[in-house]
């Protein structure tokens, strides 16, 4: 089992332009979800759940094409990079393909990083205060 690295996915964007492609791009994501039911004060259910996924896409001239996979294994990986090149080999000009300016993802990373951590710093104020409000009450 391999693991979810940037240089996995410096890795597979390496092995894409040497397929073929003339840009590439990878993304990775890594879930892990904790789910418990309660009825009528008893613990009905408890599940888990956790997933690793690797998405690519290619592109060449003006045609792309995208693919994933939840396996991370060198074989898969290769079979991956080969699908997405022929993939788009075989795709429709778009005129509107392209890799994104990384200067507008630097500006626009920046400001959902500050958003998000603002989000997340007003929701677990709020859950604190709940929380505390609760242990008061008992």
């Amino acid at each position: 089992m391999s693991d979810l690295t940037p240089d996995l996915l410096h890795d597979v964007v390496a092995r894409a332009l040497k397929a073929g492609a003339d840009a590439a791009e990878a993304v990775g994501s890594m879930r892990q979800t904790l789910s418990v039911g309660v009825r009528n004060g008893q613990l009905e259910e408890v599940e888990r759940e956790e997933s690793r996924d690797l998405g690519l896409r290619v592109l060449i001239g003006r045609r792309q094409a995208s693919v994933s996979a939840s396996d991370l294994s060198p074989t898969t990986r290769d079979r991956l990079v080969e699908r997405a090149v022929a993939m788009a080999r075989l795709a429709p000009e778009d005129p509107w393909a392209g890799l994104a300016d990384p200067a507008l993802l630097r500006e626009w990373f920046g400001r959902l990083r500050s958003l998000g951590a603002e989000e997340e710093r007003v929701r677990l104020a709020r859950d604190l205060h709940d929380r505390l409000g609760q242990w008061l009450t008992y």
